[in-house]
């Protein structure tokens, strides 16, 4: 095998349910030119499955190590890997077909530290893949051209996370030294990753291509764990400590910093269940101050409330009531591609402030003006918008007389888990109801 331009490192513990899929998607990849290696501390059939691969596939390559830690995986297949660019494949997510040839293309063209996709989530549901598409950023003014952060600080907060949408040059990451937190598990260590990757990069790319694939439903995932509610927490000691010890602890990197540690905060506040959630904000009261932990403390709020809409949502699609769905946008196409799924889309309608959308279809269904609403005095309301516009065009809606509570936003927290994912599972859960 050739020397190769792409090192694909694939953090694997106890993955044979998805393993297979997540490396078919890898060899389905139209770019050809990569390594693929993939570090291992599986005690299920995982290291055979490994083992098939990498005896049939000259590209494919094993290393085993005990060490459970997602971060000293990923620091393992750093130190191994021959590529001059480094991709990160999550064990049970895909890559579409054309996204390391679309990445690599990118990154060498314009000589970047690292470039960045969209991505989408996605689940089975009644045996088919249902895909919800991401956005890197919603504002769109920093896609698709050469970024220099230190130039525009306030992209970096565009690049955080998602590790597994990006593409790094490989001599950026060694020169600079940049490592995960080898903590125990899976806990969260892309948040450091991808801070210190963006405060030392010079020269960045994002583009809007939805290129990698996240799976929504593995039970297993370590975001549904409730156990690690304190996992956020400690990744965000360990950065400042990195941020401290190499001296970059100043001038827009700690507004950086805090951005990061506010909404990594949020993002766990979100998914944990009542008794967890307490304990964390028990654990950050000290760590913020007291703006900031209001407004996480106010987004637990929110999410009981939303967890409530979720419910009056799925008892309004068990009754077949008919349900309006604001927004005729990628959340509003994703709602109505899944009620055609199941057989609802005569129970949905679309409705939208941008009179230029008025009188034209979305998936086969019209769109209508606002004022079709105060006309169905039956029907509910799902805000399937942005957070930023829901607060006006709910107050739209009260000054129309549609009341109160026929108005549902489910949910919509900073966890990205947003409107569209929870009313699809909505539907589906529905589907079964006789």
């Amino acid at each position: 095998m050739n020397r190769p331009k792409v090192s694909v490192i694939v953090p694997t513990h106890n993955s044979e349910k998805y393993i297979s899929e997540a490396l078919d998607s890898l060899l389905a990849q139209t770019f050809k030119c990569f390594e693929v290696i993939c570090v291992d501390s599986s005690s299920d059939s995982t290291p055979r499955i490994l083992e098939t691969y990498s005896s049939e596939y000259d590209c494919f390559k094993t290393i085993y190590d005990q060490n459970g830690s997602y971060g000293h995986k990923l620091n393992k297949g750093i130190s191994e890997a021959c590529g001059d660019y480094l991709a990160i494949l999550e064990s049970d997510d895909l890559f579409t077909e054309h996204m390391l040839e679309i990445l690599y293309s990118k990154a060498l063209e314009n000589d970047v530290d690292f470039v960045k996709s969209s991505y989408s989530n996605f689940f089975s549901l009644n045996q088919e893949k249902v895909f919800v598409r991401q956005h890197i950023y919603y504002g769109y003014k920093y896609l698709n051209q050469v970024i220099d952060p230190h130039e525009l600080p306030n992209c970096r907060q565009y690049t955080s996370n998602n590790i597994w949408t990006g593409l790094y040059k490989a001599k950026f990451i060694e020169e600079n030294d940049i490592r995960f937190n080898e903590s125990p598990g899976a806990s969260y260590q892309d948040t450091g990753f991808s801070v210190l990757c963006a405060a030392y990069a010079r020269k960045i790319m994002l583009i809007g291509d939805n290129l990698y694939l996240y799976r929504r439903d593995n039970e297993g995932s370590s975001v549904k764990s409730q156990e690690k509610y304190k996992c956020v927490y400690d990744e965000i000691k360990w950065l400042n400590g990195e941020l401290e010890k190499r001296n970059l602890m100043s001038g827009d990197i700690i507004t950086y910093f805090n951005l990061t540690k506010i909404n990594a905060y949020r993002w766990n506040v979100a998914r944990l269940n009542s008794d967890y959630r307490e304990a964390f904000l028990d654990l950050v009261k000290s760590d913020v101050d007291e703006h900031f932990f209001k407004i996480v403390k106010e987004d637990a709020i929110l999410k009981e409330k939303s967890a409530e809409h979720f419910n009056l949502t799925k008892e309004l699609l068990k009754k077949k009531r008919s349900i309006v769905i604001f927004g005729a946008g990628i959340k509003g196409e994703s709602v109505v591609k899944l009620a055609s799924l199941l057989g609802e889309k005569d129970n949905v309608v679309l409705c939208d402030n941008d009179s230029r959308k008025w009188g034209t279809k979305l998936d086969g269904v019209s769109i209508k003006s606002p004022e079709y609403i105060s006309k169905k005095s039956e029907c509910n309301v799902v805000l399937a918008i942005d957070e930023k516009n829901q607060r006006e065009v709910y107050k739209q809606l009260l000054a129309m007389g549609i009341e109160e509570d026929k108005i549902l936003a489910v949910p919509f927290f900073p966890d990205q888990d947003n409107l569209v994912f929870n009313l699809i599972r909505a539907l589906g859960q529905c589907s079964h109801v006789s």
